[in-house]
């Protein structure tokens, strides 16, 4: 596991810490969706709204994508998450175009 995936797992991280950390990661945009597994509580409603069905749950029930490349960055994942454990920086470039 990476450093900066390492930094956000944790679900004593802050808020502003986690922030910090998807912030770093979108300018380094190193993934299509990053998950706050330490806030995530597992629910499934972002595998569940994903209209390319790719967006699959692990064997620990997070989500994490089947393929990276059909990923439209919708942000379906993020809006719907309950638990504000997923960020997807493509949305997030989108919107601010």
């Amino acid at each position: 596991m990476d450093e900066t995936h390492e930094e956000v797992t944790h679900s004593s991280s802050t808020p502003e810490s986690v922030i910090q950390v998807i912030e770093k990661r979108i300018k380094e945009n190193q993934e299509k969706i990053i998950t706050v597994k330490g806030w995530c509580k597992n629910c499934g409603v972002c595998a569940a709204v994903c209209p390319l069905k790719i967006l699959k749950l692990d064997e620990e029930g997070f989500p994490e994508l089947s393929d990276q490349e059909k990923c439209s960055s919708c942000g379906l994942c993020e809006l719907m998450c309950p638990d504000f454990a997923i960020a997807v920086p493509g949305f997030r470039k989108k919107k601010k175009k």
